[in-house]
């Protein structure tokens, strides 16, 4: 069963109550339309509906109080509505239980999106599904709920339907597909999509209460003895999932999200990553055919990781040479080089990666929002809360924790295999940097990678004389806030290897060509105890070139010694 919120039916049935004449009377008095009165009470426009057409008759008093306000209700207007209320009710005899009426026999829910024919690469992650399932049905409970998380593109949904598909036997009483928008400005609320989830189980609409706790009540009594596989997908946050989990313990729920939902209590989880090397080239192959990619095998590895092996990003790239047969690969792959011109070239039709990405940044707060574009800016393939707190000027480091277990939260920074550190997928670093020439003003930019340049430097300058002979120590070394001995002086510097050495190279093209010398100095002895050939290859190289641009002879020559 799809639900979506923008394919909602409404029906009248029977004539309208009391309440519901009430009801539309005072809101037209008010000058409100039923939206703007769910907007001002926290009633869900369902709700009010239901009760102006008479399909909910007696709404509880919390819900009459929540109008009262908005619609300005006085207390002998509010007294008539909870009269009304009670009326409805007492019109149920008493300790005679309510049975839903419905309008056909509940039937087999099977109405699952289409499987996607070429989905490669997930055999593992689907494996680990049916792993969970057959646990299930051998009784144990810990597996009834599963959250798929990842960053924008790793292929979720795309899972979630293929593994839904592959394990329909093991749910013979349906399988429900619901779409809860949770990246959309105005997410699918809780209470509208159990409203349908009823509907679909053929309950009549005059027997669907109104309130979200007892449309959650009604589902899990009718699903209690049931084995249904339930997919939610595209979820906001915990608090949109909690009320949906209504399935009982022979069912399975698949929560899809961008965000971990580390507040679900006894979920498992699977976190998607990007594909493998090889399995993200067959996806090309399923495709456009494995003959293309066979003609140009070593054109095809380079596409796939200026794609950052993500499954949305290779299937746009191939569905883009698909549409374009005489294309060879090369020609797309040379668009691609440019990282200036990337995202623009990973288009095809309605399928956009940044528009992807443009969700989920969009549900950040200013502050995280900027920590996600500035990050951009540090050199090399990881960084450390201590840079990225440069970044900011941030006065406590535990501030800058927080925002970046926000956006690892929300899939957009990843953790890195080293325990404490950080990383950005290709792509997203490409978001990230377009984000600030979009946001922040140009020379605020500078400013900002200067001063990170500026610091990188300083450290790795202290870092260096830590390693200086005692005979031959000019300036003695001296303990900072990231390191105080050696030992932790060649921890940092092999950590941030990428990023002093990106910023040496930041520094000479702008010229500021006294700091890369006086690091090579500092750093003099430093190779006798950690570094690759080819950094040191780079960093004396580079800082013989600025003692020849700085003038300075006696510099010179010790870099050509």
């Amino acid at each position: 069963m799809i639900v979506d919120s923008d394919r909602m039916v409404d029906a009248t049935v029977g004539s309208v109550s009391e309440i519901g004449v009430l009801l539309r009377k005072y809101r037209v008095r008010a000058g409100l339309t039923q939206e703007e009165l769910a907007n001002r009470s926290g009633v869900s426009v369902r709700a009010i509906s239901d009760m102006e057409r008479g399909v909910a008759r007696s709404p509880q008093r919390r819900t009459i109080d929540s109008l009262a306000g908005p619609l300005s209700l006085r207390s002998d207007e509010i007294a008539q509505l909870h009269k009304s209320a009670r009326r409805s009710r007492a019109a149920t005899p008493s300790g005679e239980p309510v049975t839903p009426r419905r309008i056909f026999d509940s039937p087999v829910v099977a109405q699952l999106p289409p499987d996607l024919h070429d989905l490669t690469g997930r055999e593992q992650e689907i494996e680990q599904l049916r792993r969970c399932v057959e646990t299930q049905v051998t009784g144990n409970r810990t597996g009834r709920v599963v959250v798929l998380s990842g960053a924008p593109g790793t292929g979720k949904t795309s899972l979630a339907i293929r593994a839904a598909h592959d394990l329909a036997d093991h749910f013979p009483d349906g399988q429900m597909f619901l779409k809860l928008r949770g990246m959309s400005e105005e997410a699918t609320s809780a209470a509208d999509v159990l409203h349908l989830v009823l509907r679909s189980l053929g309950i009549d609409i005059s027997s669907i209460p109104v309130e979200l706790e007892h449309l959650a009540g009604l589902c899990r009594s009718l699903l209690a003895e049931r084995a249904v596989l339930i997919v939610l997908d595209d979820a906001a946050d915990e608090g949109q999932v909690r009320p949906l989990l209504v399935g009982g313990p022979r069912s399975l729920t698949l929560v899809t999200s961008r965000h971990v939902l580390a507040g679900l209590e006894g979920a498992g989880r699977l976190s998607l990553d990007v594909l493998a090397h090889h399995q993200a080239v067959a996806l090309v192959g399923t495709i456009i055919g494995t003959d293309r990619v066979e003609a140009e095998a070593g054109v095809a590895d380079e596409l796939v990781e200026l794609c950052g092996r993500l499954p949305l990003a290779i299937r746009i790239a191939a569905n883009r040479l698909a549409s374009r047969p005489a294309w060879p690969l090369s020609h797309l792959v040379s668009q691609l080089r440019g990282r200036s011109k990337r995202l623009r070239a990973l288009t095809a039709g309605d399928l956009d990666i940044r528009s992807v990405f443009d969700l989920s940044y969009r549900q950040l707060r200013p502050i995280t929002a900027a920590v996600f574009r500035r990050v951009a800016l540090i050199p090399g393939s990881d960084f450390s809360v201590t840079t990225a707190r440069v970044l900011l000027d941030a006065r406590r480091e535990d501030d800058i924790d927080l925002l970046l277990d926000e956006l690892v939260d929300a899939s957009l920074v990843q953790l890195a295999p080293a325990q404490g550190r950080y990383q950005l997928h290709d792509l997203l670093c490409e978001f990230a940097k377009d984000l600030l020439a979009e946001k922040e003003e140009p020379e605020t930019v500078r400013e900002v990678e200067k001063h990170l340049d500026h610091w990188l430097m300083e450290m790795a300058t202290a870092a260096g004389r830590f390693f200086q002979p005692c005979a031959d120590m000019e300036t003695p070394p001296v303990a900072t806030s990231c390191f105080d001995d050696a030992l932790s002086a060649r921890k940092w510097l092999e950590a941030e290897a990428g990023a002093w050495s990106g910023a040496i190279r930041r520094l000479a093209a702008r010229g500021d060509h006294r700091r890369i010398v006086d690091l090579a100095d500092a750093m003099c002895w430093y190779p006798e105890f950690g570094g690759t050939a080819d950094l040191w290859y780079e960093v004396f190289d580079q800082a013989m070139h600025s003692a020849i641009l700085l003038g300075s002879k006696k510099e010179e020559a010790a870099r050509r010694n």
